[in-house]
């Protein structure tokens, strides 16, 4: 099956922030642990989610994350920490 990079209709790129915020919610495994190591609100970690669902047309957190990682759009540092 081929790699498709469109999204839905008349979808944007992701922001280089997107993914970022979504690597963080990966790798602490909720989206308040990545609000609070990125000094965000739960709202904008979830907003960035949502954004990053309609411009891949993917479902799930999961698929999101596939979809990035497939096309290197994750960057595979870990440099998330809590205090």
């Amino acid at each position: 099956m081929a790699n498709n990079r469109s999204g839905g209709a008349g979808s944007k790129p992701p922001t280089p922030h997107e993914p970022y915020v979504l690597r963080a919610v990966a790798e602490l495994g909720s989206v308040a642990s990545a609000a609070k190591a990125l000094d965000l609100s739960v709202s904008t970690v979830e907003k960035h989610i949502e954004n990053l669902r309609m411009k891949t047309d993917r479902r799930s957190v999961a698929a999101v994350i596939l979809f990035l990682a497939d096309w290197g759009l994750l960057d595979a540092r870990n440099d998330f920490q809590l205090d």
